[in-house]
């Protein structure tokens, strides 16, 4: 069985794991993909996204890094 504890408004723990939440016209810029290749002075930069999400209370939550 899954445990939700609410600390903030916008912040819950799941199982242990800490969750960050969102209003749609919020979501960070790396929501929704898997990687993203940009070419940079560098060279070519690889940027992880934000795949996995979940709905909760009319948020949005992505686990906190």
């Amino acid at each position: 069985m899954n445990t939700v504890k609410v600390i903030k408004k916008d912040k819950i723990k799941l199982n242990g794991v800490s969750y960050k939440g969102y209003v749609v016209g919020d979501l960070p810029q790396s929501f929704g993909y898997i990687k993203k290749e940009m070419q940079t002075d560098e060279g070519l930069v690889s940027d992880l996204g934000h795949r996995e999400w979940f709905n909760y209370n009319g948020l949005t939550f992505i686990k906190q890094n």
